[in-house]
This record gives structure tokens, sequence and C-alpha cells, in this order.
């Protein structure tokens, strides 16, 4: 592929593009060596947090599909800090309990009108980074599942921040499933399964 420093500089874009394919096709032909070649490529040159971001989301989801979740979830909290978002290594289920008090704060007020409602995300870096959360909260539940709680309320708060994402059904779906299993009414549940 490209290797020239002018190419990089004068044609970013088509250069990241190029080989953030490349990774992924070589993810989808089972070549992960290849892939994590190519994204380390992406990594060390992108200039943009939306590139690197779709970088880790690549890796994200080809650690997945070889069944490794738990470094799956591993590399996309690392990812999810460079947009802020940081998971405590310490008091858990303290982080957890508050969160879950947040996020049901936050929705208690909203129907499942209003979640229609919402505006398309415009935050462009927030764009990439919401599909790597709500990634992260379907594959929490295989790998790290002491963090598939508080990685699904922080997800939904994200959403809600910012704005509606493709993968927000998913997430809206397993907070209400988590509502049941903390001991809320399945009314409440209920209704973000809709």
């Amino acid at each position: 592929l490209i290797r020239d420093e002018v190419d990089w500089k004068d044609n970013y874009r088509m250069c990241v593009d190029c080989y953030s394919k490349a990774a992924e096709t070589a993810a989808l032909t089972g070549d992960y060596e290849k892939m994590d070649e190519w994204l380390n490529i992406v990594l060390l040159r992108s200039k943009e947090l939306d590139d690197q971001l779709r970088a880790y989301y690549i890796r994200v989801k080809a650690l997945a599909s070889q069944a490794e979740m738990e470094p799956a979830v591993d590399v996309g909290l690392e990812a999810m800090k460079l947009v802020g978002v940081k998971m405590p290594s310490r008091n858990v289920l303290m982080h957890t309990l508050f969160d879950l008090a947040k996020t049901r704060c936050l929705m208690k007020r909203k129907c499942v009108e209003d979640l229609l409602q919402l505006h398309p995300i415009e935050e462009r870096h927030m764009i990439p980074a919401l599909r790597l959360m709500n990634l992260l909260c379907t594959i929490s539940a295989s790998g790290k599942r002491t963090l598939c709680p508080l990685i699904c309320f922080k997800s939904v708060q994200l959403n809600m921040k910012y704005g509606m994402t493709e993968g927000m059904p998913a997430s809206i779906a397993l907070y209400g499933a988590l509502l049941l299993r903390f001991g809320f009414s399945i009314t409440e549940a209920a209704k973000y399964s809709e």
C-alpha cells in the first residue's frame, strides 16, 4: 500500500481510507496479523480522532469475531479514553450503582416517542465513539460481565447527550433488561424494549 510520507501528507483521507479498508478486508478473510499491521499504521499516522476510533472499532470487532471478548472490551475501553470515557478499575459496583441512578433519572422522563424524536448525532467525533460504545455494550455481556451494566449505562447517557445512533436501540433494550436484573419493575423495564 501507500508508504510514502508525501502521500500521507498530500492525500491523507485516501491513505486512511485505503489502510482502514485493507484492515477490514484482512479481518474478514481471517488474516488478523495483516489487519493489525494496517491498523497500526493508521493509528500511528492518523491525525483525526475519528480515524483512530474507526481503527479501534475494526480491531474490537475482529477480536469479538474470534470470541476474544475480554481483550475486545479492553481494547474498546482503551479507545473510549480518547473521548474522555473512563471505566473504573476499583469499586466497580459503586460506580455501576451511581450510573444506574444517573441513567434512570435521565430516562425516567423519556417515553418511547421521546427517544424516537432524538436528533441524529451531529458531533463528528462522537459518531465513531458511540458506534464503538454501543458495540461494547453487546460484547461486554460475554466478556467483562462485571463492566457490562456500567458500559450500558454510559452508552445510554452518551446517546442521550449527543443524539441518536444506529446502535442506540440495542443499548436501550439492554438497559431495560438490566433494570429487571437490578430488581426494578417489569413495567418500567418493558417500556424500553418496544
